[in-house]
């Protein structure tokens, strides 16, 4: 399976191409201080990646504050069903606080 890497994109127009291209595979930081454009982007990513008739199998967001890396790894390995792929959001990861 091919795998296409876009690189650190860290300009908001560059996001936007990505985004409508469909081209969507990997992980994504959206951080920053605007929360609109933040909670925008992540759902708009999530519509793009997963197939709305399918969206309740494919799409799982979880709370950063309460979950688990265990929950998180297993939501990022399940395969898709009915689709082309899945999508992980995760809402105030603390990134920063995680341990090895």
């Amino acid at each position: 399976m091919e795998q296409k890497k876009h690189g650190l994109i860290t300009d908001e127009k560059v996001l936007l191409s990505v985004i409508k291209s469909g081209d969507l595979g990997g992980l994504y930081f959206i951080f920053g201080d605007e929360n609109f454009l933040k909670i925008h982007y992540a759902n708009q990513i999530a519509k793009n990646a997963v197939d709305e008739n399918y969206i309740d199998f494919n799409l799982r967001k979880l709370d950063g504050t309460t979950v688990s890396i265990e929950t998180i790894k297993d939501a990022v390995e399940a395969l898709p069903m009915f689709s082309k792929g899945t999508c992980v959001l995760i809402k105030d990861l603390p990134i920063n606080n995680l341990s090895n």
